[in-house]
C-alpha cells in the first residue's frame, strides 16, 4: 500500500492517541520505531510490516486493526501470523 493516501489506520491511531493523551512520538517509541517511520506509515508513504501492524493492534487493544493498515492479502498474512503466536 505504498501511496500518498493516508490509510484508515492513520485517523484511528490519531484518535486513539488523543483519547489516551499520547503523542505520535510516544507511540513510536513504545513500538521501537522512529517518529519518522511512523509518520511515513501514517501518510501512506510506506506500509508497515506485519509484525508492526500486530504490535499497533495489541497496543491499541484492537482499536486500530490490521485490516485498517493493510490490503486484503496483507491482512490475511497478519491473521496467519497471529494464529502462529
Amino acid at each position: 500500500m505504498s501511496n500518498t493516501t493516508s490509510p484508515p489506520a492513520a485517523r484511528l491511531l490519531r484518535e486513539w492517541a488523543t483519547a489516551n493523551d499520547l503523542s505520535l512520538s510516544q507511540i513510536a517509541t513504545t513500538l521501537g520505531l522512529s517518529r519518522q517511520r511512523l509518520q511515513h506509515w501514517m501518510n501512506g508513504r510506506n506500509s508497515p510490516p506485519v509484525a508492526s501492524v500486530l504490535a499497533v493492534e495489541a497496543l491499541t487493544r484492537n482499536y486500530v486493526r490490521a485490516s485498517d493498515w493493510l490490503t486484503p492479502a496483507e491482512a490475511a498474512k497478519a491473521r496467519d501470523a497471529r494464529r502462529a503466536l
